[in-house]
């Protein structure tokens, strides 16, 4: 009876507001759809908060993992989802090249350090500028032979997110009003006696992170994409580590707006 009770809250307990077109495994996402999961996932979280204030983290990673899961098609995925949320996240890899293996072909290597050398520029260089030069480095790589697949899938899957991380969290940082910018610094317990804290959430913060104090939007966007190469494509763990890196890395101040909006969803594919 437990497990029926929980198997029920499972699938009710779920938004039913997702566009994209859902997956049994998100393993299978195409490369570069990974951005636009990223990108929904976290309109659906502003539209949460455009009405109510989140009260602590334990509150917010419960919406975000029941707006994630809602992409899901069966029990099993939706409950490496919800294990997604306590993955282990090393906050404390600052580079690509401690991200990916040794092994990875070079013109993948090259790729990604192209993507962080690019997202370190945004503040100076402006998100149009440096959107438009991932959206390169895309089409180069996608035209590229000979790279072992995984890897290239792998790749193709950072810019995607790289792209979209930027466009998505530089405008929360120009738009003072923008409804993501409640998670920011949001209490890490509910006060609440009978609640506990978070200390059963695996969290690993190097709260050095190596980026400039008020550049805290690079951090964000560079622990997004790192931690999809680390969990090797995978987009869950890199929402979840996104949304964590928005509330503990962000700066406060609005900067200038980009004209590059994230990208809106494409018309889902028949069932």
């Amino acid at each position: 009876m437990k497990l029926l009770n929980t198997l029920i809250f499972l699938f009710t307990a779920l938004p039913t507001s997702a566009t994209l077109p859902k997956f049994k495994d998100a393993h299978d996402i195409a490369p570069e759809d990974v951005g636009l999961y990223h990108t929904e996932a976290f309109a659906q979280l502003s539209d949460v908060y455009a009405s109510k204030t989140p009260g602590s983290l334990r509150e917010v990673m419960k919406d975000m993992t029941d707006i994630v899961a809602s992409y899901c098609i069966g029990y099993k995925c939706i409950r490496s989802v919800r294990k997604s949320a306590f993955a282990k996240f090393d906050f404390g890899i600052r580079h690509m090249s401690e991200a990916y293996p040794e092994d990875y072909d070079p013109v993948v290597k090259n790729h990604l350090e192209s993507i962080e050398a690019l997202i370190r520029k945004v503040d100076d260089s402006g998100v149009d500028e440096v959107v438009g030069g991932l959206e390169l480095l895309q089409d180069d790589l996608r035209d590229k032979e000979g790279i072992v697949e995984e890897q290239k899938s792998v790749a193709l899957a950072a810019g995607s997110m790289a792209i979209e991380s930027t466009k998505l969290w530089m405008s929360v940082d120009s738009d003072p009003n923008h409804p993501l910018r409640a998670t920011r610094g949001v209490q890490t317990f509910v006060d609440n006696p009978f609640d506990r804290r978070l200390q059963d959430l695996p969290f690993d913060f190097d709260l050095n992170f190596d980026i400039p104090v008020d550049s805290g939007n690079i951090g964000v966007i560079l622990a997004d994409v790192l931690m999809l190469i680390v969990f090797v494509g995978f987009p869950v763990p890199a929402i979840f580590a996104s949304l964590l890196a928005n509330t503990f890395f962000s700066t406060k101040a609005p900067t200038k707006a980009p004209t590059k909006a994230p990208t809106k969803a494409p018309t889902p594919a028949p069932v």
